[in-house]
């Protein structure tokens, strides 16, 4: 019998405009969302699993096309911001930070140092860059958008060249 702490998490592949990726959804929205290459598929429900012992992650195809559905319309400008099924999980400031990652529009950047300001935390430039680099959901909660202060990229887990294309 199942405690009531444990959950499913249901996965499956698909294609971004960025390449092949891996979705990972629970009943309450996107908890993941990786790209394929530098790691396997294999590699990526692994780390889901030990990040989740308690949770069941099967495959699942169906719920996967459903969430890279939401994915296609997010970048397409479809879907707004409060529309997205997301279940991120985090601690209270990186929680704040993705919040906020999500109110800069399609098409606009916002600098870390904005970013830290309007979360409040006007001297946490670096926890800021470091609540966006363990985003979970790349692509859903844009940290493509955040960019130095100078305007240019900075750091993007999956290579400056898809953070500039996106």
């Amino acid at each position: 019998m199942k405690r009531e702490s444990e959950t499913v998490i249901r996965y499956g592949r698909g294609s971004t405009m960025l390449g092949d990726a891996v979705v990972f959804v629970t009943g309450n929205g996107v908890c993941a969302l990786r790209l394929l290459g530098r790691q396997t598929l294999t590699q990526l429900v692994d780390e889901m699993q030990q990040r989740h012992p308690n949770a069941d992650v099967v495959e699942d195809q169906t719920a996967a096309r459903q969430a890279f559905k939401q994915v296609d319309g997010w970048l397409a400008g479809k879907i707004k911001s409060r529309e997205l099924s997301l279940d991120l999980r985090g601690t209270p400031f990186q929680m704040q930070v993705w919040k906020e990652m999500l109110r800069v529009p399609h098409g606009k950047t916002c600098s870390y140092t904005e970013l830290a300001r309007r979360v409040g935390k006007p001297r946490a430039v670096r926890a800021v860059a470091s609540a966006c680099a363990r985003n979970p959901v790349g692509l859903l909660v844009p940290c493509h958008r955040i960019v130095r202060q100078d305007g240019t990229l900075g750091g993007y887990y999956w290579g400056l060249d898809k953070k500039e294309k996106l």
